[in-house]
């Protein structure tokens, strides 16, 4: 059934216990079993909020350019978060790339890093997306 559920793009599956009604919100009777996925995209912007982890905005390339969708929190291990951090200092740039989203607290970035991504699929944007490692940087594959 959850094969069916990933062939269908679905973001999971819903049970409830039998007799117990359907109600919004959180639910101590039921359960919710999500489908993830993974895929690379390119860091286009990182925002910082204090008391929250730094989101990367990403943007997915198309055959016409790059196409704006979501961010994700950046929770990477120490040496590839350090790196991670580098590389956004070096590629810093004052305006945002066309078509992207304007955000007040930005701090844009040539598109040059692109990041694997973990997150819940059956969305056009990305949801509850987290980066997983920095795949490639200004060009240059990272040896892993």
């Amino acid at each position: 059934m959850f094969q069916a559920v990933e062939q269908m793009s679905l973001g999971g599956i819903v049970s409830k216990k039998r007799g117990s009604r359907y109600h919004s919100g959180r639910a101590h009777n039921r359960l919710e079993a999500k489908v993830r996925a993974r895929g690379e995209f390119v860091v286009v912007d990182t925002e910082a909020t204090p008391g929250e982890p730094v989101s990367a905005l990403l943007a997915h390339e198309t055959g016409e350019g790059l196409e704006y969708v979501g961010g994700a929190a950046v929770t990477l291990a120490a040496g590839i978060r350090d790196l991670f951090y580098a590389v956004i200092e070096q590629l810093e740039r004052s305006q945002p790339l066309p078509n992207m989203p304007k955000a007040k607290k930005a701090r844009w970035i040539e598109p040059k890093m692109r990041v694997s991504v973990g997150y819940l699929k059956g969305s056009d944007k990305l949801r509850h997306a987290s980066l997983v490692d920095v795949v490639e940087l200004a060009g240059v594959r990272r040896q892993s």
